[in-house]
């Protein structure tokens, strides 16, 4: 699978650094104190966005930790038909073709496809989350 080349959506994934502060017994915000990185740049990886290399191997360094313990790249599933998403509030749920994903998000500055820019129109109340990618044949990809 090529590499998409502009990043964008859950290209970046900071769940491996989340989970080595859980088993530190650390909190996020203790990683600003540790590192002395921004607040602000703390922000920028809950939302798996980038951030310079050199924030990331001043986390290696403080926590002692290889760089596999702090972020994962993916590779852009090209191989995605549909996407299912839930409501927040009342569970409802609805598949959404992967093209309109794909131009929500291109439209979308913060390029988060966990949360999708409308609401739940059963329920009117919660918001549209990100379940799972269903394959063209059929295999479902569990986020």
């Amino acid at each position: 699978m090529p590499w998409q080349i502009n990043g964008g959506a859950n290209m970046v994934s900071y769940n491996p650094l989340w989970k080595t502060l859980i088993d530190m017994g650390l909190k996020k915000l203790d990683i600003c104190d540790l590192t002395g990185i921004s607040t602000s740049t703390l922000a920028k990886m809950s939302r798996n966005k980038y951030v310079a290399l050199e924030v990331l191997e001043r986390i290696c360094l403080s926590l002692n930790c290889p760089i596999e313990a702090v972020v994962v790249f993916k590779q852009k599933n090209s191989n995605v038909k549909t996407v299912l998403f839930r409501c927040s509030y009342c569970n409802f749920e609805r598949l959404i073709p992967k093209y309109v994903v794909d131009y929500l998000d291109s439209i979308d500055r913060d390029g988060d496809l966990t949360s999708m820019p409308f609401d739940c129109k059963d329920c009117n109340s919660g918001r549209m989350q990100l379940v799972c990618y269903i394959n063209y044949d059929g295999t479902v990809c569990e986020i």
